[in-house]
């Protein structure tokens, strides 16, 4: 899937908030494929995971928050637990997201200025709150936005890569949309959900992004559903 940064918190929350929608709007439109054996690993433990995991992940906290609002009104949370588990749990969280951070860098060595990485790693500490409960609340949104037959995608202001034809490769991608919902022989193929351009030419990925070398996009491989690209490619 091709995304680029979105700029600002306003942008950052309709972006999160349609990546939900077409999350979901993939996900029904493939639900077949749950614990079917013929989908192999995919239809056993992916969907179910991206189902779980991905898609219920908001109201499962939300109800998680209220479950804990609920009892410390009743007077049946132990605020001494409390407090020590919600330490324990950021603190634990935050390590790991520094462990991963730290890790890729040793590994790959992605990022020339050290800067770069002392950014990211100081990010860490604001992952786990508040941006976790925003990044909740803007999911919430997309489903209620779902439900509610509002499946626009609003522009949004970006940064990141570029074409070989220039300008930004997202804009591209977001005028092909013509900002409605489209879908490949019936269904959304996962992570290209909306996108309905056909490219002819190369896109290039600049080198000052840290990646370097080409992506073509071809009708052929855009028009297989789900289904059929894993039983051409088993």
């Amino acid at each position: 899937m091709l995304d680029g940064g979105a700029i600002g918190l306003e942008v950052s929350g309709r972006q999160r908030a349609r990546w939900q929608k077409g999350l979901l709007d993939t996900l029904w439109a493939n639900r077949d494929m749950l614990f079917r054996p013929r989908y192999g690993r995919i239809g056993s433990f992916a969907m179910p995971y991206l189902w779980l995991f991905e898609l219920l992940a908001p109201l499962i906290e939300t109800a998680g928050l209220i479950t804990i609002v609920l009892a410390a009104s009743l007077g049946v949370l132990s605020r001494e637990f409390f407090i020590q588990f919600l330490i324990f749990g950021y603190a634990f969280a935050t390590v790991i997201s520094m462990g991963a951070v730290l890790q890729e860098e040793l590994t790959y060595k992605r990022y020339n200025d050290w800067k770069d990485v002392a950014r990211l790693v100081s990010y860490c500490f604001l992952e786990h709150f508040p941006y976790r409960q925003l990044h909740m609340v803007w999911r919430l949104r997309g489903l209620w936005e779902f439900f509610r037959g509002d499946m626009n995608w609003k522009p949004l202001e970006r940064k990141g890569l570029y074409s070989e034809a220039g300008g930004p490769l997202i804009s591209q991608l977001e005028s092909s949309r013509h900002h409605k919902r489209a879908g490949f022989g019936g269904r959304p193929i996962l992570g290209l959900t909306g996108i309905s351009a056909t490219f002819d030419n190369p896109l290039r990925f600049p080198s000052k992004a840290g990646v370097s070398g080409k992506l073509w996009l071809r009708p052929s491989s855009l028009t297989r559903t789900i289904p059929q690209f894993i039983s051409e490619t088993r």
